[in-house]
């Protein structure tokens, strides 16, 4: 089978170049072949094909073989280059074979043609092979020189992803077959990260950047000139391997350091909301601030606002602003700003649509803005996050002028941030309801004009907690804090108090209500007792009300009541006699014949 032969022969006679190519065919190759016999010929079809060899006349009317070996060694590329001449002195062939040709064969032995091409094209492939192996060596050891690099700078304290990109596009030429003319570029996310003589080129190897097997950029490296052809252009296949690998180990690297971030970003959170939650004894201000300073740092923000939302969703009182927004926005007083929520727009947004908005463009157009008053700091950036309760905006914060893009982790744990918050805000109102309520409770307890009551109750026992400033008057004592926590044994002589003990006893653990009239040093007292249940413990509560008077009043009005009864007997015994003297009258002036003197008298008969 014939052996594929390229060939380039430098030859102004056209019969002359059919010869060489009738002795190689008939040597047994499948000769391809092209004949130029100008430089500039000889430079378009070196550039046009590879070729196995190039067979050059040594003079010619416009060009010579030392001009033809000089144009093939300017490409750099490793043919061999065989003279073939008729004549030819001894000194100029070893001329030529010191420039670099690698033999020579007069065009009367032309049968000696073969041999040296055969020869020549042995020593080229064995010579490719050596360069290709040393390549392989000074690839590996740029390899690892690269691949040890990004690890220096991946594991190298404090530089950020932006900062590794920007230092591995500096060094990637150096791992190319051509670095004083090489030249690279990574894009990530649309960021651009290049060498300082970066530049277009026809010349360029191009990798996928994947993390997490979607991509999210490309490395470039190419050559502002040309080169000779190599696998892939003027690039070595071993060069593809490199710029994938290293594509590959930046993604991952990118990865890794992203799951990091987020890592480090949620740590940072979650102290905070830890922070917030550990809080001491504030007030609901002192809170709210040291919540928006927290989100300004966390975000890296210039601007903030936290506001709360009320039950209809039409109003959002903006309660309090960063420290920066008060000194640089005129519209920012330190009262709290009242916002329309139909009429605003991106600061009142997300309670509209009930979710999150981010915008990174704030100058782009955007059907959800309605402009700045006068005043108002300059916007770059912005990212608002509504928390949402049964279906709506509760509270919202207004961030704004973050220096790199805000992202969804942003979003994210803003939002845990404000449940946190909204839980400490929660739990600051019942507890100022709750002592408001207590407060209450004690002052009515305390200046109850009835005596009342709050006990703790056992079988044996029963003690005071609470009571009216009355009840210890009636008992004597200066105030409700002698009387706190004395049982009745304490207070009331030995049977009294046992009466008292195990009625109080029957009320707590019957669960009825006690009504009871009781007499004390003298004085009359109407009693009413019932149980009250307080964070799982039964007690009873009670008060006693003072009826001395009114016993007094209702016996006064007793004896009155029997004073008039005895009167109305005395006088109803009277009208009796009376009525009867009459009627013996009557009698007696009718015996005598005279006019009856009480007729009245006469008809009750």
């Amino acid at each position: 089978m014939s052996k594929p032969l390229a060939v380039l022969i430098v030859e102004d006679s056209e019969s002359d170049a059919q010869i060489i190519v009738r002795v190689l065919k008939k040597a047994d190759y499948a000769v391809v072949s092209e004949r130029v016999e100008t430089a500039e010929l000889m430079r378009a079809a070196l550039t046009k094909r590879t070729w196995d060899i190039v067979i050059s006349d040594y003079a010619l009317p416009q060009f010579d073989g030392s001009a033809a070996l000089t144009v093939l060694r300017a490409t750099g590329l490793d043919i061999p280059f065989i003279v073939v001449s008729g004549a030819i002195g001894e000194e100029t062939a070893v001329a030529m074979m010191k420039a670099g040709a690698h033999d020579y064969v007069m065009k009367d032995k032309l049968n000696r043609l073969p041999a040296a091409v055969e020869r020549e094209l042995r020593e080229t492939t064995v010579r490719r092979e050596r360069k290709r192996a040393e390549w392989q060596v000074r690839k590996r050891v740029k390899e690892l020189g690269a691949f040890y690099r990004l690890s220096e700078i991946d594991e190298r304290q404090g530089v950020t992803l932006e900062e590794m990109y920007e230092e591995m596009a500096n060094i990637l030429p150096e791992s190319w077959q051509y670095p004083e003319v090489a030249c690279a570029r990574m894009v990530i996310s649309d960021r651009e990260f290049r060498t300082a003589n970066f530049a277009e080129s026809p010349w360029m190897q191009v990798a996928q950047v994947k993390v997490n097997d979607c991509v999210v950029g490309k490395l470039e490296v190419g050559y502002l000139v040309e080169k000779p052809r190599e696998d892939e252009g003027p690039f070595l296949e071993e060069e593809r391997d490199l710029i994938g690998a290293i594509a590959q180990r930046l993604g991952s690297i990118t990865a890794r350091r992203q799951v990091e971030h987020r890592e480090r970003v949620h740590a940072r959170w979650a102290e905070a909301v830890v922070q917030l939650l550990q809080l001491p004894s504030s007030t609901e201000t002192e809170i709210l601030a040291f919540a928006v300073e927290t989100l300004v740092a966390l975000t890296e923000s210039k601007l903030c606002f936290v506001g709360f939302v009320d039950g209809s969703e039409t109003s959002m009182s903006g309660h309090l602003w960063s420290i920066h927004a008060m000194q640089e926005c005129a519209v920012v007083g330190g009262n709290p700003v009242v916002f329309d929520v139909a009429r605003g727009g991106l600061w009142t947004a997300p309670i509209r649509q009930h979710q999150a908005i981010i915008v990174n463009d704030y100058a782009a157009a955007n059907p959800l803005k309605k402009g700045c008053p006068a005043g108002h700091v300059p916007l770059t950036r912005f990212l608002g996050v509504p928390l949402i309760r049964e279906g709506r905006t509760v509270l919202v914060a207004g961030l704004a002028n973050k220096v790199e893009d805000y992202s969804d982790l942003d979003r994210s744990e803003t939002v845990v941030f404000l449940e946190g918050l909204w839980g400490v805000i929660n739990r600051i109102r019942a507890a100022n309801a709750l002592q408001e309520n207590n407060t209450l409770f004690t002052a009515f307890v305390r200046h109850s004009p009835i005596y009342a009551y709050i006990k703790a109750v056992t079988p044996t026992e029963s003690r005071v907690l609470h009571s009216s400033e009355n009840f210890c008057q009636m008992l004597g004592l200066a105030g409700s804090e002698e009387i706190r926590g004395k049982a009745m044994a304490e207070l009331f002589p030995a049977e009294f108090a046992a009466k008292i003990t195990a009625d109080d006893w029957a009320v707590a653990s019957g669960g009825e209500v006690l009504k009871l009239d009781e007499d004390l040093r003298g004085r009359n007292y109407t009693s009413i007792k019932f149980p009250i249940v307080c964070e799982g413990k039964i007690l009873l509560a009670g008060y006693t009300i003072d009826i001395t008077e009114r016993k007094k009043a209702e016996a006064e009005i007793q004896q009155q009541l029997d004073e008039l009864r005895r009167w109305q007997a005395v006088m109803l015994e009277r009208e009796d006699r009376n009525m009867k003297l009459k009627r013996e009258v009557n009698e007696l002036v009718r015996r005598l014949g005279e006019p009856i003197r009480y007729p009245s008298q006469e008809s009750e008969q």
